[in-house]
């Protein structure tokens, strides 16, 4: 399969140990990294700062969804 384009969606909700975590920039970053290794095109980034991951309700999750459409 050949993947011509994508849709970057993070996510970042700092739990206990936040420093473990990796925030939504560090997120992008690697994905980005990927695409460009791989020659395909970035059509848009989405991301979700300090959300709930069971919170269904996140515009920018629907909208990456919506995006892929």
């Amino acid at each position: 399969m050949f993947i011509s384009s994508a849709v970057i969606y993070t996510r970042f909700s700092p739990g206990a140990d936040s420093e473990a975590s990796r925030s939504g920039e560090v997120q992008r970053e690697a994905c980005e990294g990927w695409c460009r290794t791989l020659g395909v095109k970035v059509r848009a980034v989405y991301q979700d700062e300090s959300q709930s991951g069971s919170d269904e309700a996140r515009e920018p999750q629907w909208d990456a969804i919506n995006d892929l459409r």
